[in-house]
């Protein structure tokens, strides 16, 4: 048996170099890479440093975290960066620092009027509620993106492994799907969190995009650390 194996290995061997001299280019079946475009946010420009108008760890995140993309993304995909930028942030040292680290920088406003929210007490608070008020609901623009797959990250995070895994998954659902982390220091025990704004990957949808800016405007909100109705 062990022979048998032997030659049969051997004369596979002998196959494949004899036509490998009769055609040393071979045409190989190609695929076009999947666009994956990676995005991030800036919704406002502050000095974190006493001798420095930009924040150092901004600029920082920003090239540090599209490096780790570059290095852990598989052949198979083609990354694009696009970073997010809140008009009120336009052309400050932070936006321009983005787009020196090779980040596509789209200025965009509020995707919503914060005023016509029916909710009081959301129409209310809204613009102070986490770090970046309702500018952080920039980051759906994300879903209007022309490309197959988009993933949300903050500019603090880095990627240790492909994800090539998860985004593979996205891209065989429909249009709107998301992927998301539960990061259970932000929401209530016992409750199972949304789409965390620091990690989501997801298919563009535009009637998705429209969907989640009529819950904001339209659908009714309890008070804090209560479900809508």
């Amino acid at each position: 048996l062990h022979n048998e194996l032997h030659n049969e290995l051997h004369n596979e061997l002998h196959n494949e170099l004899h036509n490998s001299a009769l055609n040393p280019n071979p045409i190989l079946p190609t695929t076009s890479p999947t666009t994956v475009t990676y995005t991030i946010t800036l919704t406002s420009c502050s000095s974190t440093s006493s001798h420095d108008s930009t924040p150092i760890g901004l600029i920082d995140g920003a090239y540090v975290l599209k490096k780790s993309i570059l290095m852990h993304s598989p052949p198979s995909h083609s990354p694009a960066f696009v970073a997010y930028v809140h008009e009120d942030a336009e052309g400050t040292e932070c936006h321009r620092s983005i787009e020196d680290a090779g980040w596509e920088c789209r200025v965009v406003p509020t995707p919503l009027d914060v005023s016509k929210i029916k909710t009081p007490n959301l129409r209310s608070h809204i613009s102070l509620n986490g770090c970046c008020g309702a500018h952080e609901l920039i980051k759906l623009y994300a879903y209007l993106l022309p490309s197959p797959v988009s993933v949300i990250l903050d500019v603090d995070s880095l990627i240790l492994r492909p994800l090539d895994s998860a985004i593979s998954r996205i891209i065989n659902m429909g249009e709107g799907a998301g992927m998301y982390t539960e990061d259970w220091g932000m929401v209530q025990p016992g409750r199972k969190a949304g789409a965390q704004g620091g990690f989501l990957i997801l298919r563009p949808s535009l009637s998705t995009f429209t969907s989640l800016i009529n819950i904001v405007l339209n659908v009714p909100f309890n008070e804090p650390g209560k479900r809508p109705d």
